[in-house]
């Protein structure tokens, strides 16, 4: 099969995932900016700005061209939520996760981001170029509806599908219920605790999407007027990044999180951050030649050098049952 077998021709997409990123990122900033504003400015004027220069327009150049539709004149054009509904659908496959795969030899044209994005937006092109005029309002109605357009017209799974299993989960799979209550207090296992913070977050983030498809698509439009919300804000604030660093420090600190103890939240920081760096060492000791190296100074800045790799080397022993300096180094 083409793509798969030694010697076989390799289709890239013209776009990748970054171009796609980005491009969604800045047009979701874009209408957050402008959309309260009497006399927003037009397309045409941010684009004399600079705002898509290079990666931040490649991929809404790529979706005018794949459409063959004109520069739209306002950033609040249906051509402009169009192209973010057809950016949610290419980066959130679903073949293998968290469905199951149907056909092996089409899993890539299936999964990549940037044959997806493609094919979607020739579907608007061949099949419904009524689509680019449709989506006025920013709904849930129109989000599902298009996304139903689009996905039957190139064989992929609606949205809706996916995000109702991972739904089931939290119910019907006992793992991920026991992860979920762990998440209301912020209080979790040690144990594989980034898979379970990750995933406690994803599970809580799809049952959402599931009920505002039209928030996660186009956040911009319900975080600006007319559309703001306390519900909206709710959304936003539930999912900014659990931890971050700041302007006069290059280190990582927990957010203040409604809810939950401060002390618990700084507790789950640690042990967070102790198995990043316990991966981390693990990845070093399978794949790279020469001593462990104990580059964490991207953590913190309150401890030295030489306390972080102390620090980092107890945890490491903890959880192999032996200290890295007792390692003896092969030589090549």
């Amino acid at each position: 099969m083409e793509g798969w077998a030694r010697d076989t021709q390799v289709r890239v997409a013209p776009l990748g995932l970054h171009a796609l990123f980005e491009g969604q990122a800045r047009m979701i900033q874009l209408q957050f900016l402008t959309f309260g504003m009497a006399n927003p400015p037009t397309m045409d004027t941010l684009k004399d700005a600079g705002y898509f220069k290079g990666v931040y327009g490649e991929a809404f150049d790529g979706f005018l061209k794949a459409t063959n539709s004109p520069w739209p004149k306002l950033v609040d054009d249906p051509v402009v939520a169009l192209f973010l509904l057809i950016v949610d659908l290419a980066i959130n496959p679903t073949a293998g996760f968290p469905l199951d795969i149907e056909s092996f030899e089409n899993f890539i044209i299936d999964v990549d981001p940037g044959i997806r994005f493609l094919r979607l937006c020739q579907s608007v092109r061949n099949e419904h170029p009524e689509l680019l005029g449709r989506i006025t309002e920013y709904s849930r109605q129109e989000y599902m509806q298009v996304a139903d357009m689009l996905t039957k017209a190139c064989g992929y799974d609606h949205p809706g599908v996916a995000l109702s299993v991972i739904e089931s989960w939290a119910t019907d799979m006992p793992g991920v219920v026991e992860i979920l209550s762990e998440k209301e207090t912020f209080r979790f296992d040690p144990g594989n605790v980034v898979v379970r913070v990750l995933l406690s977050y994803f599970v809580s983030f799809s049952i959402d999407k599931l009920k505002h498809p039209e928030f996660f698509c186009w956040a911009g439009a319900w975080l600006a007027a007319p559309r703001v919300s306390d519900n909206s804000q709710s959304l936003f604030l539930k999912y900014l990044s659990l931890f971050s660093d700041r302007a006069d420090d290059d280190g990582i600190f927990p957010r203040n999180i409604p809810g939950k103890a401060p002390e618990v939240i700084t507790k789950t920081l640690s042990n967070f951050y102790a198995n990043v760096i316990n991966y981390d060492l693990t990845r070093q000791w399978i794949l790279n030649d020469g001593p462990f190296r104990y580059d964490f100074d991207w953590l913190t800045q309150t401890y030295s050098k030489a306390e972080m790799a102390d620090w980092a080397k107890t945890r490491f022993e903890q959880i192999f049952r032996v200290h890295p300096d007792a390692f003896e180094i092969l030589s090549s």
